[in-house]
């Protein structure tokens, strides 16, 4: 089995009230483990929203740990793993890219 991040984010509206959740199960190396985050954004929008989760997801992860992140933004999957150019919310972008 290998490590997994979940994560969402949204924005009511668009830019709106945002807020981002993750769920990390960690099973390689052992121990295994489980870790939950939730956290209220304020005004965002909903890419600013997914990209949040995805960091905080990843802020947990011991550094020795690979991870596979799921994640049902398009926009997030490709700026992180197809190297797509990041046009706005680029120093968002560059802090994940550096995590």
């Amino acid at each position: 089995m290998i490590n997994q991040l979940y994560c969402d984010g949204a924005a009511k509206n668009n830019p709106g009230p945002s807020g981002c959740g993750a769920v990390l199960y960690l099973v390689s190396p052992p121990p295994e483990s489980k870790v939950e985050m939730t956290q209220s954004l304020g005004v965002g929008t909903n890419n600013v929203a997914e990209l949040t989760a995805i960091l905080r997801g990843l802020q947990d992860l011991p550094r020795e740990r690979t991870v596979v992140v799921y994640s049902d933004s398009s926009y997030a999957l490709g700026l992180l793993g197809k190297g797509w150019k990041a046009k706005a919310n680029q120093e968002l972008v560059e802090r994940l890219r550096g995590v």
